[in-house]
C-alpha cells in the first residue's frame, strides 16, 4: 500500500544545515518517501549525511545510504535549489529553520514543514546560541536517566532524538498533506528539537515540581540494573509484587529477606544477591527463565546480532534481499497494512535534469 503515490515532497537540504536537523530532515523524507511519494531531496552544497558514520565498504556512509532509500537526490547551489525546489512543485517542502525562502514557498501555496533547534517562543532569544543535539538533550533532562551520578554525561547511542523529530515532523507532513486535500488550507509546522527531547522524556519533567524525589542518575544504585552475563549484559526489571515470581527464577536465593528490607535498600541488596546468577548465565539463559516466570529482562544486544534474533526474523523487522542493503521496515502501518520499504541498493546521486 502507497497512501501518498500521488504527492511530490521536497526535502530542502542548504549548505550548512546542522548535521542533527540534516538528520531529522532526512528521517521525515524517507518516512513519507516509504509511503509512497516522490521525494526530491534537493541537496545545496556538501551534504554533511554522506560524513555520518558507520560506513559501509567504499567508504559510503551507511546512514546516507538508510535514509535516502526511495528519493530523488538532485545537486542545486544558490538560487537554482529554490527554484529547482518551486518548478517541482510540490505539495510540501521540509527544511531547516531560518531558511531564507521559507515565507516563499508558503506564499505559493506549499506546506512547510520546518526542523529547529528551539520552540519558537525561545528561538529569538537563542538564535545565536551554539548547540547540538548533545546539547539539546541535556538541556530537556533527557541525559539525567542514565549513568553514573559522578562523572560526566554520556551521548545516547544512535540519532535517537533527530530521529524521533522527524517521526514528529512526518506527522505534521501527514496532517499537512490531508488537510490540503481535504479544504485546500496551507499549513505551516514547526517541530523543534527540544520539545521533541521533553516529550520523550516526560516523566522527568512531570516529576520535576512534585514532592519525593526527582529522576536522576543513580548508576549502580538504579531501580532496575544492567547486570553482566557470560556473553554480555542484560538488563533486569522487578515490581515489589513479583516476590513470588523472584523465588521461582532465582530458585535457592534468600529472595524472601528483601520483603523484610527498607523500600530504598531493597534494590542494592537484590542486586548483590542476583549478580553471580546472571554471571554464570548467558544471556540466552536468562531471557529464557524470565520468560517461564514473566520477569521483565532486556538482554542487550549489538546491533548485526539483531539480524539473527528470532524475536526480529518472526515479526520481518528487516528488509532487504541479496543484493540491496539490510534496514529496518518503517514504524507503522497504514489503515491496518504494514507499509513495505523499497529496495535499498547503495544510492547514487541524481542529475539537475530529473527535476527540471
Amino acid at each position: 500500500m502507497k497512501p501518498f503515490s500521488d504527492v511530490t515532497v521536497v526535502e530542502l537540504c542548504r549548505e550548512g544545515t546542522p548535521v542533527h536537523l540534516r538528520l531529522a530532515m532526512a528521517m521525515t523524507g524517507r518516512l513519507i518517501a516509504d509511503q509512497g511519494a516522490r521525494l526530491l531531496c534537493v541537496v545545496s552544497g556538501p551534504d554533511r549525511l554522506e560524513h555520518v558514520p558507520p560506513f559501509l565498504d567504499g567508504g559510503i556512509s551507511g546512514t546516507y545510504a538508510f535514509l535516502t532509500v526511495g528519493k530523488e537526490i538532485v545537486a542545486l547551489s544558490g538560487e537554482a535549489a529554490t527554484e529547482g525546489a518551486l518548478a517541482a512543485q510540490p505539495v510540501a517542502v521540509i527544511l531547516a529553520e531560518g531558511d531564507v525562502d521559507r515565507d516563499r514557498f508558503a506564499a505559493a501555496g506549499i506546506a512547510v514543514v520546518e526542523l529547529a533547534n528551539w520552540p519558537k517562543a525561545m528561538a529569538e532569544e537563542l538564535a545565536d546560541e551554539p548547540v547540538s543535539d548533545f546539547a539539546l538533550a541535556a538541556s530537556a533532562g533527557f541525559l539525567d536517566v542514565v549513568g553514573e551520578p559522578g562523572r560526566a554525561p554520556l551521548r545516547l547511542g544512535g540519532h535517537q532524538l533527530s530521529y524521533s523529530a522527524g517521526m514528529s515532523a512526518f506527522t505534521a507532513l501527514t496532517a499537512a498533506v490531508v488537510q490540503r486535500d481535504l479544504d485546500g488550507r496551507v499549513l505551516h509546522a514547526r517541530v523543534s528539537l527540544l520539545e521533541t527531547a521533553v516529550w520523550m522524556n516526560w516523566k522527568a519533567i512531570v516529576g520535576a515540581d512534585g514532592p519525593g524525589p526527582h529522576t536522576t542518575r543513580a548508576g549502580n544504585d538504579a531501580d532496575f540494573p544492567v547486570l553482566r552475563c557470560k556473553d554480555g549484559w542484560a538488563a533486569f526489571v522487578y515490581t515489589p509484587n513479583q516476590f513470588e515470581r523472584l523465588e521461582g527464577m532465582f530458585s535457592g536465593l534468600p529472595i524472601r529477606e528483601m520483603k523484610g528490607l527498607p523500600p530504598e535498600e531493597r534494590s542494592r541488596w537484590l542486586k548483590a544477591a542476583v549478580e553471580p546468577w546472571f554471571a554464570e548465565r548467558t544471556r540466552a539463559e536468562v531471557y529464557a527463565a524470565a520468560r517461564e516466570f514473566g520477569i521483565p529482562v532486556g538482554p542487550v544486544y549489538a546491533p548485526g546480532e539483531l539480524l539473527e534474533d528470532e524475536q526480529y526474523l518472526a515479526r520481518d523487522f528487516f528488509t532487504g534481499s541479496p543484493g540491496t542493503l539490510r534496514f529496518p521496515r518503517p514504524p507503522m502501518t497504514w489503515n491496518g497494512a504494514r507499509l513495505e520499504s523499497r529496495p535499498a541498493p547503495v544510492p547514487a546521486h541524481a542529475t539537475e535534469e530529473s527535476i527540471l
